[in-house]
């Protein structure tokens, strides 16, 4: 059962999603950076990868100000 106060299942584990890995606020369902945490959960080239995750440098849709690099 869920103790529906707290929100965490009655043996003391919370349901799968509402899990925060990484303790930004944003359940791991949800977080588009689920390791690292990113409270903003911004997306700045929005290809659904948040920035604190996002290393790929040559990945053209990395490219936010359009200008080729």
């Amino acid at each position: 059962g869920i103790d529906r106060h707290v929100g965490r299942l009655l043996d003391g584990n919370l349901p799968a999603d509402a899990v925060d890995d990484d303790d930004d606020g944003t359940s791991n369902a949800l977080d588009n950076c689920p390791s690292v945490a990113n409270a903003d959960q911004v997306d700045s080239d929005s290809d659904t990868l948040g920035d604190a995750c996002d290393d790929c440098d040559l990945d053209p849709a990395n490219d936010v100000d359009s200008d080729g690099v």
